[in-house]
């Protein structure tokens, strides 16, 4: 693997150009970062239930973009815990949110939660996230003034 990683934008669940992905997109709050999806029936697991590895995708995917988008430092997840709490229902709406529980020189610990609308818990995710280099110098989507550290 090399050393500088790249961002091609076709990110499974947040690529801008990938046509098959869930295109998410991020919204940063006072020292967060969330994302709003529906629970779409094809990504189902058992009937009409949500699959746990897509909750999971997107629990990781709002952590790691944080420490992007808001301090403008690509990481990349070394390590994932989910804990589901319950059943996700296809077709709700969900808010994902991510926050910083601790940051060191190179090394982020982070965690998420998945909401339904009503603000039920779905499930949690924790983090820990190590600093990237990469190819360009800022994603197309970080606010002027804020670089990617090379």
């Amino acid at each position: 693997m090399a050393d500088v990683w790249a961002d091609d934008h076709h990110c499974f669940v947040c690529g801008s150009l990938n046509d098959q992905g869930l295109r998410l997109a991020f919204t940063p709050g006072e020292g967060t970062l969330s994302a709003r999806w529906r629970a779409e029936k094809r990504f189902q697991g058992y009937a009409d239930v949500l699959h746990g590895g897509i909750i999971s995708a997107v629990l990781d995917e709002v952590m790691v973009n944080l420490p992007w988008k808001l301090h403008g430092e690509p990481v990349t997840t070394a390590e994932l815990t989910v804990r589901f709490l319950r059943p996700v229902p296809v077709g709700a709406e969900l808010t994902f949110t991510a926050s910083v529980e601790e940051r060191g020189r190179r090394l982020w610990r982070l965690r998420s939660e998945c909401r339904g609308a009503d603000g039920v818990l779905f499930a949690e995710g924790a983090a820990k996230a190590m600093g990237i280099r990469l190819a360009e110098a800022r994603p197309r989507d970080v606010p002027k003034g804020i670089q990617a550290t090379l």
